[in-house]
């Protein structure tokens, strides 16, 4: 055991911190965004993916490049990987005119003039609807399989319902209450087991306006038709062709140049005290906090209770509910195993039960941050910051000053 007690802040304690909101970084090579270089930064972005865009803190669209970590002020936004089938997902009038998007019912008319969730001018379409239950509808073909449809909207004119398909108006979604007015709103729908999906937008009011961009139609990774699962928070324009955006992995690799888990030293081979700051829009499945192959799991089930686990032996857990769901709710998670195996956890101020033998492997091939590795497992939410130090052991008043949430 070892660390020093009485410090005001116990977070000042940890030798290796990274902010994602700040960003800050201490005892390590500064952590970078806009690339995924093996230059000693704590943690890289382990997958290629296309570049995107995500929403920042004051609801501004800010773009991404591929290979580099999807961050923006609110934090590291993790999510799974996904192909997205939905074309001219900005550009509704070249995609009616190229015959992708189909209007019928009261017929819509499409005309590229709104500026975008990122300030670009012109790069968003308004949509029109001439007669009531006006629709526009797109096909896929497309094996079973369970389905998320997303777009960005606003409303422009008028007051009528706007809903949204997935099996060509057989069954819709009310989206009315999701439209943003000022701002673009995310509305979203899913439906299981789907095959060759016919999507799209309605207008049930004649006359009405809506502004839309950056519609997607992912295959989910989630069983079940759960009301918890949600959109995805990472936008990709396209036109012609469906573009797989991949999971987004963070993670220090043994091979790497850093101090988490590489040639510099890894910090979960011997006792260590692990903190995390995130937050959680939660899905039917757990979510990944922090995961090492098989030897360390930090881990939110959907009852809202939390488990870490370090090699063999018991995991310690806290109970259901001390988790709080929600992009608003933010959540502190301390974790800490000793030379003896014995392993505490703390959330949101409340202290768990204590699992015991603990073990640590000879090496590890990799720690993934706000995901298990698997894209079903990704946190579904903000990684806002994340702590640990070798050899540290905290208090249970430590941890539950930490972890407390005001």
């Amino acid at each position: 055991m070892g660390g020093v007690i009485g410090t005001t802040d116990p977070l000042t304690l940890f030798a290796h911190i990274v902010d994602f909101v700040t960003p800050a970084t201490i005892g390590d090579t500064a952590m970078a965004y806009n690339n995924n270089t093996n230059d000693g930064r704590p943690f890289r972005e382990q997958t290629n993916f296309t570049a995107c865009f995500v929403e920042n803190a004051a609801g501004l669209l800010v773009s991404v490049p591929a290979s580099a970590v999807r961050r923006s002020d609110r934090g590291f936004v993790g999510y799974p990987r996904g192909t997205n089938r939905c074309l001219y997902n900005c550009d509704v009038p070249a995609g009616i005119t190229a015959g992708a998007w189909v209007s019928s019912g009261g017929g819509i008319t499409a005309v590229k003039d709104q500026t975008g969730g990122d300030g670009a001018a012109n790069s968003a379409s308004r949509l029109t609807a001439n007669g009531a239950n006006a629709r526009l509808t797109q096909s896929v073909t497309l094996a079973q399989t369970n389905l998320l449809f997303q777009m960005r909207m606003k409303r422009l004119v008028g007051t009528g319902k706007v809903n949204m398909t997935l099996d060509n108006w057989t069954t819709k979604t009310d989206v009315t209450a999701l439209l943003g007015s000022s701002a673009y709103g995310l509305c979203f729908m899913s439906q299981d087991t789907v095959t060759n999906p016919q999507f799209g937008i309605e207008l049930e009011a004649s006359g009405d306006q809506i502004a839309v961009e950056f519609g997607d139609v992912w295959s989910t990774l989630i069983s079940g038709a759960q009301v918890s699962r949600k959109p995805q928070r990472y936008f990709n324009r396209q036109t012609t062709t469906a573009t797989n955006v991949a999971q987004s992995r963070m993670a220090a690799i043994s091979t790497d140049a850093g101090s988490w888990n590489g040639v510099g030293g890894s910090l979960f081979l011997t006792p260590y005290a692990l903190f995390a700051e995130v937050s959680c829009e939660g899905n039917a499945g757990s979510m990944g906090v922090v995961t090492g192959i098989t030897d360390t799991f930090c881990t939110i089930l959907p009852d809202g209770s939390v488990t870490y686990g370090q090699g063999g032996g018991t995991s310690a857990s806290v109970p259901a509910g001390t988790f709080q769901f929600g992009l608003a709710n933010i959540n502190r998670i301390a974790c800490q195993v000793n030379a003896s195996g014995q392993k505490q956890i703390a959330v949101n101020g409340v202290l768990g039960t204590d699992g015991a033998s603990g073990t640590f492997p000879a090496s590890l091939a990799h720690i993934d941050i706000f995901t298990n590795g698997v894209g079903s497992r990704s946190l579904f939410g903000l990684g806002r910051k994340i702590a640990a130090s070798s050899g540290l052991w905290l208090t249970p008043a430590q941890r539950t000053q930490l972890t407390a949430i005001s």
